[in-house]
């Protein structure tokens, strides 16, 4: 599996987790993925994307937390 922060905002911070069904004969295969979001004590850093995917996964993330603030 791969997680990867997507977005922080304020104390919250988004994770997007990512696991690959791996077989012998075949290439790797998405099987899911997992949006998480976590609450913080303290408001550290700001995630900024550098990368277009990057920008996509951060605007996704930042859509999905619209719902909770």
């Amino acid at each position: 599996f791969k997680a990867k922060v997507v977005y922080t905002a304020g104390n919250l911070v988004s994770v997007i987790v990512t696991a690959d069904k791996i077989s012998p004969q075949k290439p790797p295969v998405t099987a899911t993925e997992v949006h998480v979001t976590f609450f913080r004590k303290t408001a550290d850093k700001v995630i900024i994307p550098r990368k277009y995917e990057d920008g996509l996964l951060y605007l996704e993330a930042k859509r999905r937390l619209s719902f909770f603030t």
